[in-house]
């Protein structure tokens, strides 16, 4: 047990081999005390993942692991999280959700692919706190695609809030992936929060792309902007648009 903190890797890997093939339950007692309080966060990280492997990984030991100095420590904690949340248990101090403000990107990288293994208490919050913290990164982008589920209107008006202004065009593109997906899921409540932004938006190329976006997701449901009797209330858009657009090719001497 004592060789998972050794700082040679091969005396590590061998010791974690070891402990599994053995299935010696008598090893939890020394790796509990491993776990908590190793001087290593290499020891404390593979004391985890032993307990795991002689199926005696307790969420007193996740939340321990939420806990840690360590980055890497977290995160792994976090990823063994996930057999308990697709059982639907959770830890609770901390919660997976309160680390949404971890400071390390890592391990809010983690943590946005580890809010889709169930209905995590404070999901959409914590999904929607690491979209503005880190939504401009496509791989935050893509985690947080994955774990999104039914959340994508809630995702979208977080988002869309923290960028009154003028989105940049990761954000943009990160609205785009919301806008799409609500179209696909096809809800009313949902689709008009798109609308609503589209209608109020700063930033009109921001609003004809989410439109755009959301047409196509709504296409993809066999639905349509008419089928949900909101195409007469983005008309306005579509004239500014077309208005815009015969603007912008309108000759310079055409007052002449």
């Amino acid at each position: 047990v004592a060789a998972l903190a050794h700082p040679n890797g091969w005396q590590r890997d061998t010791a974690a081999r070891l402990l599994f093939e053995r299935q010696d339950k008598t090893a939890i007692k020394q790796l509990e005390p491993l776990a908590r309080s190793s001087p290593s966060a290499l020891g404390r990280m593979h004391a985890l993942h032993a307990l795991d492997g002689l199926g005696a990984l307790k969420m007193s030991h996740i939340e321990t692991a939420l806990s840690d100095k360590h980055p890497g420590v977290r995160i792994h904690g976090l990823n063994l999280s996930e057999e308990f949340a697709a059982n639907g248990k959770f830890p609770t101090t901390p919660g997976p959700a309160s680390l949404a403000d971890d400071p390390n990107p890592s391990v809010r990288y983690q943590l946005a692919f580890t809010l889709g293994a169930g209905a995590t208490p404070g999901k959409a919050e914590a999904l929607a706190k690491i979209a503005i913290q880190d939504g401009g990164d496509k791989w935050i982008q893509a985690a947080l695609m994955s774990s999104i589920g039914a959340n994508s209107g809630d995702l979208f008006s977080e988002f869309a809030k923290a960028h009154t202004g003028s989105p940049t065009i990761s954000g943009k593109l990160f609205l785009d992936q919301l806008a799409n997906s609500i179209g696909r899921q096809n809800k009313l409540g949902d689709v008009k929060r798109v609308t609503e932004f589209a209608l109020t938006s700063k930033d009109k190329d921001a609003a004809y792309r989410v439109v755009r976006a959301l047409s196509d997701g709504l296409k993809r449901s066999r639905s349509s902007p008419v089928k949900h009797k909101i195409h007469t209330t983005l008309i306005p858009l579509f004239q500014e648009s077309t208005q815009t657009f015969a603007d912008s090719v309108k000759p310079e001497n055409a007052a002449e």
